[in-house]
């Protein structure tokens, strides 16, 4: 086994030790390896920085809050729209031939109707585009919740990795790194009273940095109903517009047929 010839400590002026790290590890150990003659250059006690995540649970709360309360109710509502437009839309073609078959008498009463039943249509297409515009910045708030929450998770890992490694180093070295182990456990036990006060604020008891991905995951499920809730609201509102033409078409219809109607009376009084 071949054994290093020399062990130096590298210290520059104007630099922490993580920029000290990184440049050894990115110019002094390439430069050194070029020399002929040496095998390898190996770096111990570098330093890699990580990534603290701060929850910001006041969001996540009112991500949470909006999600309970418009997830239920809206698809609710939007259920009944899709029926009420279901309905409007068959009562529509009934009026058309109620009105084709009663035309000589009632073409004024048809014509009213599907007025009617046009503004209905106009009215339930201008509240289920309200909803799917609330339905759709929900569908942002959970993406964004689902995102923060990944980078906490992710965060909570390197700081993880960061305890392990130094835990796997004899006192001394983590004392010449200038690496506390207890701060760096102390963040830790901090970040996770965090994550369990956010679970107490979802309603969600025992809430751990361990749970998170189950978390996500849950979040993740509600994002797909979200997004079948939306494919539903935008299949219920080209459905309204297919009445609508179906409507229009009756309505202009019915107008040529009051006007061969009154060129018909008109003749046969002439």
């Amino acid at each position: 086994d071949m054994m290093p010839i020399i062990v130096a400590a590298a210290v520059m002026d104007g630099m922490d030790r993580a920029q000290i790290s990184q440049y050894v590890e990115n110019i002094l150990i390439p430069e050194l390896e070029s020399i002929e003659g040496v095998a390898s250059v190996t770096a111990v006690g570098s330093i890699e920085e990580h990534i603290e995540v701060k929850l910001n649970s006041d969001k996540i709360d009112a991500l949470n809050e909006k999600i309970k309360a418009s997830l239920d109710e809206t698809f609710a509502e939007a259920s009944q729209e899709m029926e009420d437009a279901k309905n409007e839309l068959a009562s529509g073609r009934e009026e058309l031939e109620k009105g084709q078959q009663q035309l000589a008498d009632s073409v004024g009463n048809a014509q009213n109707e599907l007025n009617d039943k046009k503004m209905e249509l106009m009215l339930t297409e201008s509240d289920l585009n309200r909803q799917l515009t609330e339905l759709k910045a929900t569908k942002t708030q959970v993406e964004e919740g689902i995102e923060g929450l990944t980078q906490l998770l992710e965060g909570a890992a390197q700081l993880k990795e960061a305890i392990g490694g130094a835990e796997a180093m004899p006192p001394e070295m983590l004392e010449a790194m200038g690496i506390n182990l207890e701060e760096l456990r102390a963040q830790y036990a901090l970040l996770e009273q965090q994550v369990a006060a956010l679970g107490q604020e979802m309603g969600q008891e025992g809430l751990t940095i361990d749970s998170l991905p189950q978390v996500i995951t849950d979040m993740n499920t509600n994002l797909a109903q979200i997004n079948t809730g939306i494919a539903q609201m935008e299949s219920a509102l080209s459905a309204i517009g297919e009445g609508k033409t179906t409507i229009n078409d009756a309505l202009c219809k019915l107008n040529q047929s009051q006007i061969l109607g009154s060129i018909q009376m008109g003749s046969a009084g002439a």
